[in-house]
């Protein structure tokens, strides 16, 4: 109710453009739609009203294109995320399955891409190699895991969301006695 009452005062005094995030999706769209009525420019930032189309049509790409930038943003923080716990998960793996003899060998390099550097692989004994890329594996696998749960929860989440479908446009109707252009003639 404050945004209703918020767009309401700016549209009283005057203003010539709202950019907004929408707090209650559905309950905003008659304060936007009176708004534009009077010549108000309103783009909804990184949420979407709901319909979508509720947006001045011109202005359905910006709405479109913040969507899609916050959505990008959200993977890249899954990305650091999923990143930040392999880091984490991959000594403690490495830890956990070399055998007793090479254990101060692995603790020397300190460094867990040291595992992806060729020359680095090369001077590494072939029994400490299979331990840390099992390491690898298994950390990998956890990330994996952790991955499916947040994937899973998100669709369904995704089974509760109301389909609203966009505002229609006037459909234009061609006169059957309208030529029809065609190849050739």
């Amino acid at each position: 109710a404050s945004q209703v009452t918020a767009i309401e005062n700016m549209v009283a005094s005057g203003v010539k453009g709202i950019l907004i995030t929408p707090s209650d999706t559905k309950a905003i769209v008659p304060s936007i739609d009176k708004a534009r009525k009077k010549g108000v420019l309103v783009i909804a930032l990184d949420t979407p009203t709901d319909p979508q189309s509720a947006v001045d049509a011109r202005y359905l790409g910006v709405v479109s294109s913040q969507i899609q930038l916050w959505r990008n943003i959200g993977s890249t923080v899954g990305v650091a995320i999923l990143g930040a716990v392999l880091s984490h998960e991959l000594p403690q793996k490495i830890a956990e399955v070399v055998p007793p003899q090479f254990a101060s060998i692995a603790a020397a390099s300190g460094n867990a891409q040291a595992i992806f550097d060729p020359s680095s692989i090369a001077r590494i004994p072939p029994q400490l190699l299979v331990a840390i890329r099992s390491a690898l594996a298994s950390a990998t696998h956890d990330v994996f895991v952790y991955a499916a749960i947040v994937s899973a929860v998100a669709a369904v989440i995704s089974l509760f969301l109301q389909e609203v479908p966009l505002r229609g446009r006037e459909q234009i109707q061609r006169r059957e006695s309208e030529p029809v252009a065609a190849y050739g003639k």
